[in-house]
């Protein structure tokens, strides 16, 4: 069994990080105030997780029986593949996408198969199917139309779509997924809400399936202070719209640098922008040596496209990503290259 590597593990990290999927704005206020009254009784007691649960039910105005917690996405996506999967079943996963799709579903012992939705045929003998939308690493989004035509005709399978930077849109597949009897969504509070460092995310589904996940879930898998700020981070649109906003600013400055460098950057509507090139193989190892952390397009099981992913930093990172490309395509191509005024 050929287990892929997880860039978040193998990715050595450097002085200008732009590897992992994290919120440059840092968090909300409001769940550093929260973590200022985390008391004794927060840290020594079990959690009670209903009234996270009920803001979430609120939030997308869904029923608390609809929703299962989780330690981070990862973790839910360990246990839809444990519990979902058997030896020999066919998983079929979005090419180009999330590597823990793919490792856990070898992990339960299934049959990986990649495939493009906006292309997908042939379905039905899949037991488990896993579209990530917006996608990692590209950060383009699908329309909801394509998922929902997936969803009938793969009635016979469990549809799992990943909105895990599904912040940066307006539009969800939860209220859809409701409506069905075999869709899962899958959301986290690791990025838009800036919440990475304390592993919380959550499933949505139709109550056939949530029961499933519940009984097979852990009895405790988030804990007392993850809920209390999770809950605060709920509770702060002005952060959120503000995170948004500035990702939107700073990836129109960065997909323009890239064009002006005769790179192709994806269409991307989110903190993560694939960079496609045929120069990848040449250009990461330069990078590397001066110092930038990307993603090659090696992690992403099943992409096609030569490249690499980067995730939009703070204004200095992001310029000294820029500066630090332009000197390693001059190397490459032996030739400067036009650089931003803004640098």
């Amino acid at each position: 069994m050929n287990i892929p590597k997880i860039y978040a593990k193998e990715v050595q990290k450097k002085p200008i990080d732009l590897s992992l999927s994290e919120n440059p704005l840092g968090c909300s206020p409001l769940v550093v105030k929260m973590l200022r009254k985390i008391t004794m009784k927060d840290i020594s007691r079990y959690p009670d997780t209903g009234k996270l649960i009920q803001k979430i039910a609120k939030r997308f105005k869904i029923g608390k029986e609809e929703v299962v917690l989780g330690n981070g996405s990862e973790q839910l996506i360990k246990l839809i593949a444990q519990t979902f999967l058997q030896a020999n079943d066919v998983a079929l996963i979005q090419r180009g996408s999330f590597g823990v799709f793919t490792k856990e579903c070898l992990l339960a012992e299934a049959k990986v198969k990649f495939f493009r939705p906006d292309k997908a045929t042939d379905v039905g003998n899949a037991k488990l199917l896993f579209i990530c939308n917006p996608n990692n690493p590209t950060g383009e989004v699908l329309d909801l139309t394509v998922i929902e035509k997936i969803a009938r005709k793969a009635s016979n399978s469990i549809v799992v779509i990943d909105e895990a930077i599904g912040e940066f849109t307006k539009d969800t597949f939860i209220t859809k997924a409701l409506k069905t009897k075999n869709c899962l969504v899958l959301r986290t509070f690791s990025k838009a809400f800036g919440l990475a460092g304390i592993r919380i995310g959550f499933v949505v589904g139709p109550e056939n399936l949530i029961d499933k996940l519940g009984v097979a879930q852990q009895p405790f898998p988030v804990s007392e202070v993850a809920c209390k700020l999770a809950l605060s981070a709920l509770e702060d649109e002005v952060f959120l719209n503000k995170t948004i906003n500035f990702i939107k600013k700073e990836r129109s400055f960065l997909i323009s640098e890239l064009k002006k460098r005769k790179l192709c950057p994806s269409d991307s509507i989110t903190n993560n922008i694939f960079v496609e090139t045929p120069l990848a193989d040449k250009l990461i190892p330069k990078l590397n040596r001066l110092g930038v952390s990307i993603v090659p397009a090696s992690g992403f099981p099943g992409m096609k496209k030569p490249g690499f992913r980067i995730c939009i930093k703070d204004e200095k990172t992001n310029r000294l990503f820029i500066s630090q490309l332009d000197k390693a395509l001059s190397c490459i191509r032996s030739k400067n290259l036009v650089t931003s005024k803004k640098i």
